[in-house]
């Protein structure tokens, strides 16, 4: 196990880099996308990790999108902002 400091100042502990899998990881690597450098911030209630976008919304990491489309639940990936701008992998936000 490791220990992270996010950019929100929360402590964050997470798999090692050697147990890393996957093609993303938004602590090891982290998707490309405008995404990528927004504040990673962790809601304890619902033990999901988010990015802060430049309109301070919180959206679910990319790394995880296709997770949460498998399990149905594309509707908590969009928020208003991004019809705005592009905010995450279903909304064309890859670079």
């Amino acid at each position: 196990m490791e220990q992270h400091l996010l950019e929100s100042g929360q402590e964050l502990r997470t798999h090692s880099q050697e147990a890393c899998w996957g093609q993303w990881c938004a602590i090891h690597k982290p998707m490309p996308g405008p995404w990528a450098t927004w504040p990673r911030a962790w809601s304890t209630t619902l033990g999901v990790l988010y990015r802060i976008c430049p309109c301070q919304a919180w959206h679910p990491v990319a790394e995880m999108y296709a997770y949460t489309l498998a399990m149905g639940q594309a509707s908590k990936l969009w928020h208003p902002c991004c019809d705005i701008h592009p905010c995450t992998p279903i909304d064309g936000g890859y670079e």
